[in-house]
């Protein structure tokens, strides 16, 4: 018997940031490593949030690129900040084996609808994108090498986002009238 979340029994859309720190033994070594490893704030709001769309336009460009390439359903979430493409049917986009991928403000997921979590982890990836800029891919890709996918910042900083999603919502009162 699966357990589900308030989220996903009622549809509702996850309230997505809590603030927590990674308790993980291995650190992440370097200033931007980790900082990329710590759980990341909400969607920048005014002329933040301008700043933050163009800083990460160059990988934006990207994320449309792979958007347009995954041939799913497109729609913007106000609250991820983020085009949200699910259901890719392009089996390039699905060989990867990943259920989705945040690049610049895109999400693009194999999975329709995309599950919350998921969201959340991939909206920490949007985060990281506004911080990085264009670095991001580059970072990303470097991080990899170094680190491998386990104990990689970017990555380490996305689940504990998830996780820390997850644990506010098994805790947070049931709304609607009890």
């Amino acid at each position: 018997m699966a357990v589900e979340s308030r989220e996903e029994a009622t549809g509702a859309r996850p309230n997505t940031w809590a603030t927590t720190r990674i308790l993980d033994p291995s650190p992440a070594k370097g200033r931007w490593a980790s900082r990329m490893a710590e759980v990341t704030a909400p969607p920048p709001t005014g002329a933040r949030r301008i700043a933050a769309i163009a800083w990460a336009s160059p990988t934006t460009a990207v994320g449309l690129l792979l958007g347009v390439v995954a041939a799913g359903t497109w729609e913007w979430r106000e609250d991820l900040g983020a085009i949200v493409v699910s259901g890719a049917r392009n089996p390039l986009v699905r060989m990867g084996g990943f259920a989705g991928q945040g690049v610049g403000h895109v999400i693009v997921s194999s999975r329709d609808p995309v599950p919350p979590r998921l969201l959340v982890h991939e909206s920490a990836h949007v985060r990281q994108a506004e911080q990085l800029g264009p670095f991001t891919l580059p970072l990303y890709f470097w991080w990899l090498a170094r680190h491998g996918y386990r104990h990689h910042p970017m990555e380490r900083g996305a689940r504990a986002t998830a996780r820390a999603w997850v644990t506010k919502t098994r805790l947070a009162p049931a709304s609607g009238g009890e």
